[in-house]
């Protein structure tokens, strides 16, 4: 008795479509509290977003638009962000 035509079925098949993780930075191109800073995020999986995403800034209290994805650190303060993504400030 065997499985048929040979399928492989679940893990690790299911997993294997997967994106390949990405580390590096955001930078933030604006607050939308119109407060203006060189910020960017924490090193971070940058499949998570995209730029001109707009999430929440943990530390400022309001949205950030996300700029550029850079590999090298940029040497700037960075803010934590989280939540889903948003199209606007609002």
């Amino acid at each position: 008795m065997g499985w048929g035509i040979g399928n492989g079925i679940g893990w690790p098949n299911a997993s294997a479509q997967s994106t390949a993780l990405v580390m590096g930075w955001f930078l933030i191109v604006s607050r939308c509290d119109g407060e203006i800073e060189t910020i960017s995020t924490p090193y971070m999986d940058t499949n998570q977003y995209n730029s001109g995403d707009y999430v929440y800034c943990t530390s400022t209290d309001c949205r950030v638009l996300l700029g550029a994805i850079v590999t090298e650190d940029p040497g700037i303060p960075t803010r934590n962000i989280e939540g889903p993504a948003y199209t606007s400030c609002f």
